[in-house]
């Protein structure tokens, strides 16, 4: 069982999906203290979650529970979580669904003031709007990248959500709130006590106030007209959690906007949307794949998947156009949908190594 104030992951099961099409590792699923093979979960300590079993053909495991760490608890803060977090609709054109218009344009192949294309990759896929000119060249191009390596990536992040483990949550997102009267924070949050998924712990590194609680990326231009929320852009950075290969990535959405629509229990369901630095996506990916098999560190398979997604790049890290620069971000769109609740306890996640730092 998994000692007290820890919350643990799993490893990837054996033959667990991983980056660039090589045969995953094996592993071991575990809360705290190792569970069996990645078998049937593990018992929960205090605030930690039991290792995910794995699945059928090698699925991975271990998406429940995020970080092992130290949960220091603080006095419950009204907040509102996210259930679920749709990076994939399962469709081709799924992605606009989610969409938001970043820059201000509708691109098509035809225009001259769209930033300059990385090398190798396809006007049609990365230049051309959805409806409206609205941008999700990470739902439209990467996406689909990452569900022929592991079809079922984003259920299994929602899973994760499910069993206690990393998602974002709001403060000052409840049905009664006027918006304009204090900021609407968006951040890092985690489950870690299956029992109780309504209470969420922040993230430590997101944290700049205990008391009251502050932390994450703040939208003060944010506003609500009856049962629609609108955040603004905000113009701090939210990091968004991919369970894949039985690990978690950060997503460090910038320009991030969030719009919701209210529900008379207090459930909310929407969009998130803005962009993300090309370099640091590829950092992010890069990390994971080294951690689901140091072989994916360097070679062929891995440079040639982190070629892709270079290739969307379809703004620039201001979120600007401008034909004299080259695409140096990817802008994404997701679906969210939210419950109330309370954040309970600040987690301070152990130390990550990156395996590919040497």
């Amino acid at each position: 069982s998994a000692a007290a104030g820890k919350g643990g992951t799993g490893g990837a099961g054996a033959g667990g999906a991983s980056a660039a099409g090589s045969a995953g590792a094996a592993g071991a699923g575990k809360a705290g203290a190792a569970g069996a093979g990645g078998g049937a979960a593990g018992a929960a300590g205090t605030g930690g979650a039991g290792g995910a079993s794995a699945g059928s053909g090698g699925a991975a495991g271990g998406s429940a529970g995020g970080p092992p760490g130290t949960i220091t608890p603080i006095s419950p803060v009204e907040a509102s979580g996210a259930t679920s977090l749709v990076y994939s609709t399962g469709t081709a054109d799924g992605w606009k669904a989610s969409a938001f218009d970043i820059d201000g344009k509708a691109s098509t192949t035809a225009s001259t003031d769209h930033c300059a294309l990385v090398t190798g990759a396809k006007a049609g896929d990365v230049m051309v709007d959805g409806p409206g000119g609205v941008d999700n060249s990470f739902g439209k191009n990467i996406v689909p990248i990452f569900e022929g390596l592991d079809s079922s990536f984003w259920q299994t992040t929602n899973d994760g959500i499910a069993s206690g483990g990393d998602t974002v949550a709001f403060i000052g997102l409840t049905p009664s709130a006027d918006p304009s009267s204090f900021p609407i924070a968006l951040f890092l949050a985690n489950g870690a006590n299956v029992t109780n998924p309504v209470a969420w712990k922040a993230h430590a590194s997101e944290v700049t106030s205990v008391s009251p609680l502050l932390a994450g990326a703040t939208f003060p231009a944010a506003t609500k007209t009856g049962t629609a929320f609108s955040s603004g852009v905000s113009g701090d950075v939210v990091r968004l959690p991919v369970v894949f290969g039985g690990r978690t990535m950060y997503l460090p959405v910038r320009g991030a906007r969030v719009t919701l629509t209210y529900a008379p229990d207090g459930t909310t369901k929407g969009a998130l949307g803005g962009w993300i630095e090309t370099p640091a996506l590829v950092a992010e990916v890069k990390k994971l794949a080294g951690a689901i098999s140091t072989s994916l560190c360097t070679g062929s398979a891995i440079e040639g998947l982190l070629s892709q997604l270079e290739q969307a790049s379809d703004i620039l890290a201001d979120g600007t156009q401008s034909p004299d620069k080259t695409c140096n971000a990817v802008t994404i769109g997701i679906g969210i949908a939210t419950r109330p609740g309370t954040v309970d306890g600040v987690l301070t996640p152990d130390p990550i190594v990156d395996p590919c730092a040497n």
